[in-house]
């Protein structure tokens, strides 16, 4: 496998020079297999330019959405990408449904459990590349204390360097769960008994990480 790193002493084509402190961070993408990737580093997850959402299927033709508004984590990329790693950490309670009603009773115990069960999270096992720059991101999905596994499919979406000098790399990911894996079994249904919310939720991150390191830990270590 061939990959090529952009150097830290290279400067984008045509932009004009610049002093030591006020150079720009370099870009923090490579070419791996033909294909564009994150360099290897350590990258904190930027909580006020990710997004989790989620959208279940509500009375068969219509749909419930909504997201989490905090969380917090942290990726780090290997040399052999198949090697990198990420946590996320997600408030439980920062569900928002833009219906207040519906978001208390979805922190209830009826359903998140929030007072008992504060946090989701995600730890990943195993990245596998998929044709198309796309990956298979493996790994370990907790809800309520109930830990099962789940496949985010994910693509690399690029880099940028923010107003603050920071290098920033893009990711999308989506995983389709059944929430009574999870514990989530409460039952919401019609007078003629079919179901108001359908069992299975697509979760869907769009993520934006700063490079906080160019030294990474191998997975596991």
């Amino acid at each position: 496998m061939q990959e090529t790193t952009q150097q830290p002493g290279d400067i984008i084509a045509g932009a004009p020079a610049a002093s030591k402190a006020s150079m720009p961070a370099p870009d923090p993408t490579r070419t791996v297999s033909h294909q564009l990737a994150p360099a290897a580093g350590t990258y904190q997850i930027d909580p006020a330019h990710t997004f989790v959402d989620f959208t279940a299927q509500h009375l068969i033709v219509g749909h419930v959405r909504g997201r989490f508004t905090q969380l917090a984590g942290q990726i780090t990329v290997a040399e052999d990408l198949t090697q990198s790693a990420t946590s996320v950490t997600i408030t439980a309670a920062s569900i928002d449904t833009h219906v207040a009603k519906r978001d208390n009773d979805l922190r209830s115990a009826r359903y998140l459990d929030t007072d008992t069960y504060p946090a989701i999270t995600f730890a990943s096992t195993l990245l596998t590349e998929y044709p198309g720059n796309r990956w298979g991101l493996e790994g370990d999905l907790t809800i309520k204390n109930i830990t099962r596994p789940v496949e985010l499919l994910t693509e690399f979406t690029g880099s940028a360097t923010d107003n603050l000098g920071n290098a920033k790399v893009a990711f999308l990911a989506q995983a389709r769960i059944r929430r009574h894996d999870f514990g989530l079994t409460h039952e919401l249904r019609n007078e003629a008994g079919s179901l108001l919310v359908r069992r299975d939720v697509t979760l869907c991150f769009a993520v934006e990480a700063i490079r906080t390191s160019t030294h990474p830990h191998s997975y596991g270590s």
